[in-house]
């Protein structure tokens, strides 16, 4: 995993934390993916917190979540919506981005272009 380290002229203390949410189900085919466009967005890793919701799976989604330093709670309901809310009421961040486990964040300044048009207009 290539972890996008900040630019020199980039303050990261200046920056809202942000707190992604992925709500899971067996998704070890598609979380790497997921998580690796994350890292590589331009904002500041130590301003962004991950937490998967993943809903008690059977397969390697954990393993994976894990190579990632990602936190891991458990949906015991199994249902995504609820795991989102479990994780929202864990988030400790100044804004909260949900993403499902099938996508991925393209563009690398996806996140600090929605930071700052937030800051902006909040």
């Amino acid at each position: 995993m290539a972890v996008k380290t900040d630019p020199p002229e980039t303050d990261a203390s200046v920056w809202p934390t942000v707190s992604v949410v992925i709500p899971t189900l067996n998704a070890a085919a598609l979380i790497g993916n997921c998580l690796e466009s994350i890292a590589r967005q331009s904002y500041p890793r130590n301003r962004i917190e991950i937490i998967l919701a993943d809903a008690l799976s059977t397969d390697d989604t954990r393993k994976i979540a894990a190579r990632f330093g990602v936190v891991v709670i458990d949906d015991h309901g199994r249902n995504m919506e609820e795991g989102k809310r479990l994780a929202l009421q864990q988030a400790r961040g100044d804004y909260g981005l949900f993403v499902d486990a099938d996508n991925e964040l393209n563009h690398p300044e996806l996140r600090e272009w929605a930071v700052r048009g937030l800051e902006r207009k909040p």
